[in-house]
């Protein structure tokens, strides 16, 4: 014969189920701790039990882990980015609280060769008494249209560099009729913004 009680801890369910015969109590935990429970008390125990409320301080970890890896280096990315696929894979709590601790630091130290290698791109300057700093515009100009020249056929460089540069709208509302601003950018389509609603139109298309 059996006895059955219900209990609350840490607000999870737990189920305990008492022999009358023994002081042994069998837990039978719905969440992710044990309760034990003898005739001096209640007592928690943290386990690692493979159900879905395991651990919602691991899965939030890595849930921010991986919306910081996209800042990375590719390789980084990557790496990083399977290894947080197999923390999903581990049943133990101390081990999954181990592998997040050990990814936590190799992003920190990714996200610091980051900073360091933009910190290292020196600034490029001209000084005002060189004949060429006087030239700089004209150089871009000889050079942009060269491109022009050299690339007219190859795979639509020349429009790109109208956009890298800024330049497309003062160029091509010149040479085409109808030309607008907005034609730089493709318009989100609205099937894409129903499904998202924080999705914004492009300027120009509403």
């Amino acid at each position: 014969m059996v006895r059955r009680e219900q209990h609350l801890q840490d607000g999870e369910n737990v189920r305990a189920v008492t022999h009358l015969r023994s002081s042994r109590t069998v837990v039978e935990p719905t969440a992710s701790r044990l309760v034990t429970r003898d005739d001096h008390g209640l007592r928690a125990e943290p386990t690692a039990y493979p159900c879905a409320a395991m651990s919602r301080f691991s899965n939030a970890s890595t849930a921010e882990l991986r919306s910081r890896l996209p800042a990375l280096m590719l390789r980084d990315e990557r790496r990083l980015g399977r290894r947080l696929e197999g923390v999903r894979k581990m049943h133990g709590a101390t081990q999954r609280r181990s592998a997040i601790d050990a990814i936590t630091a190799d992003v920190a130290r990714a996200e610091l060769r980051v900073a360091n290698r933009r910190a290292a791109v020196p600034t490029i300057s001209y000084p005002p008494e060189l004949p060429v700093s006087q030239l700089r515009d004209e150089i871009l100009a000889a050079i942009m249209h060269e491109r022009q020249t050299e690339l007219f056929t190859e795979w639509g460089n020349r429009w790109y560099d109208l956009k890298r540069t800024g330049t497309a709208g003062a160029v091509l509302s010149a040479e085409k009729s109808g030309w607008h601003a907005r034609d730089t950018l493709y318009p989100v389509p609205n099937a894409q913004r129903q499904i998202n609603n924080l999705l914004l139109q492009n300027p120009g298309y509403n």
